[in-house]
């Protein structure tokens, strides 16, 4: 997946934007020279150069011009797992979630892991299973629900609950 993933980016010549925000950690692994040589370890495998790191919990700062900048150079962002409510808290209705749009429209792509996934639909399970709990994401794959770790935990009735609350929306399960 992520193979592909840098290759829809632009391969050795994607600017690609990784979003810690949903890890508890995500605070300390930047801070951390070997834990953010893990968080860039992967996708300097696959050739990635160009990678920059966007991290905040500051409704503000993700608000700012100079904090969004590198979004509106990006050729992909991938936005790492942990608890999609912190990235829902940190970005949603943000300049950060326009950036991703505006990404989006011109063709880049935009990919994630667990949280990442899951705060892809505007109608996002946030927890609770089998009855799922239920908040806003970010809409980058407007007229879906994602359920992340699908199989793995047995999420199949919680995401039939979800889709039965959310009418004409289709359910992705994701492992």
């Amino acid at each position: 997946i992520l193979e592909r993933f840098v290759k829809l980016a632009g391969g050795e010549k994607a600017l690609l934007v990784i979003i810690p925000t949903a890890s508890e950690l995500a605070d300390k692994q930047l801070s951390r020279d070997a834990e953010k040589a893990k968080l860039l370890e992967p996708w300097a495998k696959l050739g990635v150069e160009r990678i920059h790191i966007l991290h905040t919990r500051s409704r503000d700062k993700a608000n700012s011009a100079e904090f969004v900048a590198p979004l509106q150079l990006a050729t992909a962002v991938w936005i790492e797992g942990g608890q999609q409510s912190r990235l829902a808290d940190a970005y949603l209705g943000t300049e950060v979630e326009r950036e991703l749009y505006a990404l989006s429209d011109r063709g880049g792509v935009i990919g994630g892991t667990s949280a990442g996934a899951a705060i892809m639909s505007r109608v996002m399970i946030e927890g609770g299973n089998p009855e799922p709990r239920l908040a806003t994401g970010l809409d980058i794959l407007p007229g879906t629900i994602l359920d992340q770790h699908f199989l793995a935990r047995g999420r199949k009735p919680r995401l039939i609950t979800a889709l039965a609350k959310s009418p004409g929306l289709v359910g992705f399960g994701i492992d």
